[in-house]
């Protein structure tokens, strides 16, 4: 049992405390025992308490002022507190135990089923005030980071503000210099109004601008995104096509050694004797041999014919795979920026698919632990293109034992899509940098794939993390869908 759910009995009877010590321990507790409040305050000094049993009446410091000191430490005050006695006293009694923080009481002799019943809810409530601590501060940590990115926006609003107020000062300075001098007010007055025009007219272009720079940006992003995916279908093919050309030459071997060839030498002899076809039977040695040919030729075709088709069904399933690479790549590349309503595994596996002929040339073996879970409306381009990337970058971390486990689950209201691998792991301090534009750890890597595969779960409503026990103990990404996303 950790320290944490110790219990500290106070009492200056050994024999109580030998007592308490045997009903705790029977209870499946770990029971402290002091003889007197003085060394109960030594022991909360240095070590944690989940609940104190307390005797009232002791020599020197009794229960009463014991527990004044406890509850006076702000280390020990939340501490539950039952007091016991001989005898409850007059209410009066009762409630000055109670005012100093006890939460009980327990009478002596001690019924074990009561004890542990009592231990029981206080250690519960123990431990749900812990919980409750910990959300708390949880959530005082979540609401300082809001509360800084608030102040950081507000202090670029403060900024864009101030330039403003520059800017209208800056013309109210220009439009009096030009009220000044009356002789050239309209003039003057037309170049104000010209001037806001102008300032209209860019404002307008530079929105256009943005907004041109923005569509482009999206489109360079998808493009990124399918031609790192064709690149992978393309290298994936003609891995494949090696394998179809190699079952090809196989089969043209096949055939040029044929003993088709011996066949037809046969026929020749016996085309060449069919005048004679009784004489040639009766006293030629070759015709013997040639009969023996003919009886065992059979089984030769029929196993060269089925070693053949072995070979020519080994280059179909090849041609297969590569046509069911190339579907996948192309239901990719048309499924644009329109939400489907879809089933994570299907992307899984058109992801996989485009992946397959590196993950058969690297000797990866991939496990699948797919669990029930609904449709979600989603973009298809966006999760193809996040999978690749995934699995891709799994694929490049492993060196030795390169296994990736792919797991879909729904969870709380969540649909969940996890990818670990065996590979070499992160640092625990980059583990919020990789998400980062330009943040890589690779030396030839760019930094932009996991930053693109991370803003495209929030522009799909979702949110993207991960995991690791350090370098050299593989890592885990995660994929979180929301409720809302799923289709009903």
């Amino acid at each position: 049992m950790p320290a944490s759910d110790s219990i500290l009995v106070v009492d200056d009877n050994r024999k109580n405390l030998y007592t308490f010590t045997r009903l705790l321990e029977n209870l499946g507790h770990r029971a402290v025992c002091v003889g007197s409040g003085p060394e109960a305050l030594q022991k909360l000094l240095v070590e944690e308490y989940a609940l104190i049993l307390l005797d009232i009446q002791m020599p020197v410091m009794d229960g009463f002022e014991t527990a004044r000191l406890i509850k006076a430490r702000e280390k020990t005050r939340n501490i539950p507190i039952i007091f016991i006695t001989a005898v409850l006293k007059e209410e009066e009694f009762i409630n000055r135990g109670f005012k100093l923080g006890a939460v009980d009481y327990i009478t002596k002799p001690v019924a074990p089923f009561l004890l542990k019943n009592k231990i029981q809810v206080f250690l519960r409530l123990r431990r749900q005030e812990k919980e409750l601590a910990d959300l708390n501060s949880t959530l005082e940590q979540r609401v300082k980071e809001r509360t800084a990115e608030l102040q950081d926006s507000n202090e670029i609003l403060r900024r864009e503000i101030t330039e403003h107020r520059r800017t209208e000062e800056k013309l109210a300075r220009l439009v009096e210099e030009l009220e000044s001098k009356n002789t050239a007010l309209a003039k003057a007055d037309e170049a104000v109004r010209e001037l806001n025009r102008d300032l209209e007219r860019r404002v307008e272009k530079r929105t256009a601008q943005l907004e041109s720079a923005q569509r482009e940006l999206v489109e360079k992003a998808h493009k990124a995104g399918m031609a790192d995916i064709a690149a992978s279908v393309l290298h994936n093919v003609g891995n494949i096509l090696s394998s179809v050309i190699t079952s090809g030459e196989v089969v043209r071997n096949n055939m040029v050694s044929s003993k088709l060839h011996s066949l037809t030498l046969a026929n020749e002899l016996l085309q060449q004797n069919l005048h004679r076809i009784e004489e040639f039977i009766m006293t030629d040695p070759k015709a013997g041999k040639l009969f023996n040919h003919y009886l065992s030729i059979e089984a030769r075709l029929k196993k060269e014919q089925q070693k053949n088709l072995e070979d020519v069904e080994r280059i179909l399933s090849k041609v297969d795979l590569i046509r069911d690479v190339v579907m996948a790549q192309q239901d990719y590349a048309t499924g644009g920026f329109q939400p489907e309503m879809l089933q994570l595994e299907d992307c899984v596996e058109d992801a996989l698919k485009i992946q397959e002929g590196d993950i058969r040339i690297h000797g990866v073996e991939v496990e699948k632990d797919y669990h029930p879970a609904p449709k979600l409306l989603v973009q298809r381009s966006k999760i193809i293109h996040i999978l690749v990337n995934m699995l891709k970058n799994a694929r490049e971390a492993m060196q030795e034992r390169k296994r990736i486990k792919i797991a879909i689950e729904e969870k709380k209201g969540f649909v969940y899509l996890k990818i670990s691998d065996s590979g070499r792991g992160i640092r625990r301090e980059h583990l919020k940098l990789i998400f980062n534009h330009g943040f890589t750890t690779k030396e030839t890597g760019h930094g932009f794939g996991l930053h693109s595969c991370a803003n495209a779960m929030n522009e799909m409503g979702g949110r993207m993390w991960a995991e690791s026990e350090g370098e050299g103990r593989g890592s885990t990404f995660y994929l979180e869908f929301p409720r809302e996303r799923i289709a009903v």
